[in-house]
């Protein structure tokens, strides 16, 4: 007969046990109080208990079935962690919470039903739940944490509510079936990691006021042939998009001001990068840009050529930092050395400033030389110069002639393109 082992709070259970019973007036199960023990299948708890503390049956390998009393309203961090036979388990509905590493490595859990209370997916919650094929989020869960979802490799639908307003990073890496997702509005950050290797993913749609997709985001999503980026995107940082062979053609939106290094790192079917004919300034951050690196730079020149040709076909040029720094005057944009810049001078030249300013009369006021980005701005808008700036009243020659580095060839320049400027200020002949 399986000796029978009696928990009453304080007692330490042997790890072999197998038939364990629980005081009936006990409100909590502490912390390990079961954890390690390698033989135990089941186990009925008691109404009374409100409180499972961390780790109380992590590496329970055998534990296939537990019953949960409604009474229990914190389970706490690794409670269930490497369960590898619990199948499946009913959570009382006063639960407002999944810890971290709550459900940790349970291999066989098929499918759980997350209580509605519950308002955040704790960190690693449900990682390497490998045969966990499908989820239903509660209308009140407002935070999924870091790899909440990680190697959840049996996952191909989750439902997430309008009520999330953070993903942290790894929070579905891995998940190799998730086919379909639909992210709510109010997601600003695609953070590192999030859907690196879900290689079933085919397309997605991301949120209207997504600012910055970070780095590895989608990283070997292999099935991906569409993305659409948002009009609010301002950066895609580093190895976002690695390796997402089936990607064949992207659109840049206007907001877009940095890309950084191997952002497209072997997209080797990407033969179609679209400018959006608004976006004024780029960023590509290191040397070898972001499209690729050495090791498969022949292909990225057959199919798309240099970055820099794809947007000198678009009106683009490549300026120093120096003239960016004085084009973007008051800017905080952190430049790196070797960071290459570019510019749109046909949207940049009629763009005004907040004070009704052209980019021409900023340019002169800030002694921008001809040769270094002047004839451009003029060049591309070239009824600038017959205006009067609206901030000071003064010509565009003018007010490249006061500044402490004025240059007389700009000048000189700026009244060969329109000599009428000086009409006003030539005194006219005394009869």
């Amino acid at each position: 007969m399986t000796e029978q082992f009696h928990y009453d709070g304080v007692n330490k259970i042997p790890q072999n046990a197998t038939n364990i019973v629980v005081s009936s007036n006990l409100t909590a199960i502490r912390e390990k109080a079961f954890s390690q023990c390698k033989s135990l299948s089941t186990i009925t708890l008691p109404p009374s208990i409100t409180t499972i503390k961390k780790f109380a049956f992590a590496h329970c390998v055998a534990l296939s079935t537990i019953k949960l009393p409604p009474s229990i309203t914190t389970i706490n961090e690794y409670t269930f962690c490497r369960c590898i036979s619990l199948s499946t388990i009913a959570l009382p509905p006063s639960i407002t919470t999944i810890s971290e590493f709550t459900f940790s490595d349970c291999y066989s859990l098929t499918a759980i039903t997350i209580p509605p209370l519950v308002t955040g997916i704790g960190h690693y919650a449900f990682s390497g739940c490998s045969s966990l094929s499908t989820i239903i989020l509660p209308p009140l869960v407002t935070f999924i944490y870091n790899c909440a979802f990680r190697g959840c490799i049996s996952l191909s639908t989750i439902t997430i509510p309008p009520s999330i307003t953070t993903i942290q990073g790894g929070a579905f890496n891995g998940c190799t079936s998730l086919s379909a997702i639909t992210l709510p509005p109010s997601i600003t950050i695609i953070r590192e990691y999030t859907f690196n290797g879900c290689q079933s993913l085919s397309t997605i749609a991301l949120p209207p006021l997504v600012t910055i997709i970070e780095g590895y985001a989608f990283s070997y999503c292999t099935s991906l042939t569409t993305i659409t980026l948002p009009p609010s995107l301002t950066v895609i940082r580093e190895w976002a998009f690695r390796n997402c062979i089936s990607l064949s053609t992207i659109t840049l939106p206007p907001s877009l001001t940095s890309i950084n290094y191997n952002a497209f790192y072997k997209c080797k079917n990407l033969t179609s990068i679209e400018v959006h004919p608004s976006l004024i300034f780029i960023i590509i951050t290191k040397e070898l840009g972001p499209f690729d690196s050495k090791d498969n730079i022949d292909v990225i020149n057959a199919k798309l050529g240099k970055l820099s040709d794809v947007f000198h076909e678009r009106f683009f040029t490549p300026i120093s930092q120096k003239m960016f720094q004085l084009l973007r005057k008051g800017s905080k944009v952190l430049l790196e050395d070797d960071d290459e810049v570019f510019v749109n001078w046909k949207v940049y030249s009629q763009k005004k400033s907040k004070e009704g300013r052209l980019p021409l009369f900023i340019a002169s006021e800030q002694s921008v030389k001809w040769s270094d980005g002047l004839c451009y701005i003029l060049d591309s808008y070239g009824a600038a110069i017959k205006d009067a700036d609206e901030v000071t009243g003064l010509e565009a020659f003018m007010l490249a002639g006061i500044g402490e580095k004025s240059d007389m060839e700009t000048i000189y320049k700026l009244l060969q393109d329109y000599p009428a400027a000086m009409n006003p200020y030539v005194a006219m002949p005394q009869e």
